[in-house]
């Protein structure tokens, strides 16, 4: 950050750089801080949706001290950018929740996905297809024959739907101090495009993902443990990308000694969490009910099928005994990761002095609460699709 600093001093208060500094403080918990760059920006740049959100999410808003007035305006007057208008209808939702508002911040939920689904490209068919191609090319016979993956001391995986915890575990495991975080690289899922791309060349008549059975795993597992740890500056790292799911079966081969991690959350506040988070550039499924259940139908399937054909070789963790029990569940994970758990460690505080880069920063730096748990029970009459698109796939809601 001082190097933003230093810019700040030569260039001025120039708002793209008062954001990136926002963001900085926002992922190192400096929430003061990046509060009061944010708003200095929004002085000179009033219509930055992406500053309106941020600015939003940084603390619990109270009935003393909130934005919702001013976003209110805001969006009547127009922010003259769709993304930014959802934006803001997605700052305003977050602080009517904070405040108990939770019918009208529902609302605003609404409104924001309306506007951000209009400008994206997202072909849930297609998303649902390629992981059940991924399924159909990893069943028993091709997880049980031998293949030769890099070796080693194992990365930490930590996969799900986002917005289940897995940042919370992320947050228990660098407590140690005898693993770093990596974020939430890209590597593992460009690399396995890469090398499945080049082995589509020898086998043009498979799919991708029969395709993926054909690429050297050692090679792959190498070159993926060495940007990786490059990157965490460590060499026993976690990765925290959740999509990472779908390549569990690829992980297994290419990383024998990998540990994996899987978060699980009640399907219906899963649902919620995500539907109601702004993410800028990833998970485009979440801002249609519908589309987000046929998503988590998908996962769920890809995620039943790990364990059929590879069973043991994924800890399921729940998000509802994790923040229940986050000493016992640190422990549990710890103890199945390899790494040592220290009784005098308080599991349901954040450390001090580390880099949460999600948009669960502020959050996780909260001491642990279940204030969350069944919170989608008081939509449910508005989350019927999804319930009903997850009862018809034999998930069960309550």
């Amino acid at each position: 950050m001082p190097l933003y600093r230093q810019a700040l001093e030569m260039m001025g208060p120039q708002p793209g750089l008062l954001y990136d500094l926002a963001v900085a403080q926002f992922f190192t918990g400096e929430f003061e801080a990046a509060e009061s760059n944010l708003d200095r920006m929004l002085a000179t740049a009033p219509q930055a949706g992406h500053a309106l959100y941020l600015r939003s999410t940084l603390r619990r808003q109270t009935p003393a001290r909130n934005h919702v007035d001013e976003l209110k305006q805001r969006i009547a007057a127009g922010l003259g950018r769709p993304d930014w208008d959802a934006a803001a209808w997605y700052a305003l939702a977050k602080e009517l929740e904070d405040l108990g508002d939770h019918a009208a911040a529902f609302d605003a939920v609404d409104a924001g996905a309306r506007l951000r689904r209009q400008s994206l490209d997202c072909d849930i068919r297609a998303e649902c297809e390629a992981q059940a191609q991924i399924r159909a090319a990893y069943g028993r016979e091709a997880m049980a024959a031998p293949a030769r993956g890099h070796v080693g001391e194992g990365p930490i995986f930590i996969v799900g739907m986002p917005r289940t915890g897995t940042t919370l575990v992320e947050r228990m495991l660098v407590q140690g101090g005898s693993v770093k975080s990596a974020g939430e690289p890209l590597d593992l899922g460009n690399l396995i495009g890469a090398h499945a791309r080049e082995a589509l060349k020898a086998h043009p008549g498979l799919t991708a993902a029969e395709a993926s059975l054909h690429i050297d795993f050692e090679a792959l597992g190498r070159e993926y443990v060495r940007g990786v740890a490059e990157a965490a500056g460590a060499e026993r790292f976690i990765d925290k990308m959740p999509a990472n799911y779908m390549y569990c079966g690829l992980i297994r081969k290419a990383l024998p000694d990998a540990r994996i991690i899987h978060l699980q959350r009640d399907p219906l506040d899963s649902c919620h969490a995500v539907y109601k988070t702004l993410f800028f550039s990833a998970w485009h499924f979440s801002y249609d009910l519908d589309e987000l259940a046929r998503y988590y139908v998908a996962y769920r399937q890809t995620m039943a099928h790990w364990h059929e054909v590879m069973p043991g070789a994924i800890l399921d963790v729940r998000y509802e005994d994790l923040v229940r029990d986050p000493d016992g569940q640190a422990r549990r994970i710890l103890e199945w990761c390899g790494l040592p758990w220290d009784p005098e460690t308080r599991y349901g505080e954040a450390p001090a002095r580390v880099a949460f880069t999600t948009a669960s920063a502020a959050q996780v730096r909260e001491p642990v609460h279940a204030r969350s748990v069944g919170g989608a029970r008081r939509h449910r009459a508005r989350l019927e699709p999804v319930a009903r698109r997850l009862a018809e796939a034999g998930i069960a809601v309550d």
